[in-house]
C-alpha cells in the first residue's frame, strides 16, 4: 500500500452565509426524510466540521487537482460543499432514492454537480470485490457509476467517504488500487476524527 497519512489541523471556520443556507436546507431535507419505517437509515456527516477540512485542503492548497468525488454521497452534501468551493464535483451514490433526494437539493442552488447511481467501484476490480462479502452496500455488481459520469476513478484529485465502523480498511484498499498518484483521501469517522491520506507511489 502507498498511502500517506497527512496531519492537517482543522479549525472551527466561520461558515459563510451561502453555504450555510446550503446546510440549513440539507439538514430540513435529511430530517424529513428519517422514517423509522424506511430499511434503509441514513446518517448525515457533521457537515459544518467536513466543510473546516475542505477548507484547509483549499487554503494549503494540497490538492493536485479540482476533480472531487464524494463516495455514498448520499444527499450529495459533501459534493455540494466541493462545488460552492469551486471543485468540478461528483457524486456516487448506491440508493436510488437518494440519488434523487441530492439532485434536488443540489439543483435547487443551481449546483452543478453530477451524481451517479451505481457503484463507486470499477467493476474490473474482481480482486478488491472479492474481499467485500460482509459489506453489502458495497455490491460492484450493481454496475460502475463511472461510465455515467464519463469519468474514470484515477482522474480525481480528491475523494471524499463515511465509512461504517470497520469499513476503513477496505476503502483504503480500493482508494489505493483505483486512485492515482497524488490523489487525496478524505474519511469522516466523527466530528473529532476526520482523516487524510495521500496516494504517493
Amino acid at each position: 500500500m502507498a498511502l500517506q497519512d497527512l496531519k492537517i489541523t482543522i479549525k472551527d471556520t466561520e461558515i459563510p452565509h451561502h453555504i450555510a443556507e446550503f446546510l440549513e436546507e440539507a439538514d430540513r431535507r435529511i430530517e424529513n426524510f428519517k422514517d423509522p419505517a424506511k430499511a434503509m437509515e441514513f446518517i448525515p456527516s457533521d457537515y459544518d466540521r467536513v466543510y473546516c477540512a475542505l477548507r484547509v485542503l483549499v487554503d494549503e492548497d494540497m490538492t493536485s487537482g479540482s476533480n472531487f468525488c464524494e463516495w455514498g454521497s448520499g444527499f450529495g452534501v459533501v459534493a455540494g460543499l466541493a462545488a460552492l468551493m469551486e471543485f468540478d464535483s461528483y457524486g456516487i451514490e448506491l440508493n436510488s432514492e437518494l440519488v434523487i433526494e441530492s439532485q434536488e437539493l443540489l439543483a435547487e442552488f443551481g449546483l452543478d454537480v453530477e451524481v451517479a447511481c451505481g457503484s463507486f467501484i470499477p467493476q474490473d476490480s474482481q480482486s478488491v470485490a472479492d474481499s467485500m462479502n460482509d459489506f453489502a452496500w458495497l455490491e460492484v455488481n450493481a454496475g460502475s457509476a463511472h461510465e455515467e459520469l464519463e469519468i474514470d476513478p484515477d482522474e480525481f484529485d480528491v475523494i471524499f467517504a463515511y465509512p461504517w465502523p470497520g469499513e476503513d480498511r477496505l476503502l483504503i484498499k480500493i482508494f489505493d488500487k483505483i486512485a492515482s498518484v497524488g490523489a487525496l483521501f478524505l474519511t469522516y469517522h466523527g466530528i473529532d476524527d476526520i482523516r487524510l491520506r495521500r496516494k504517493v507511489s
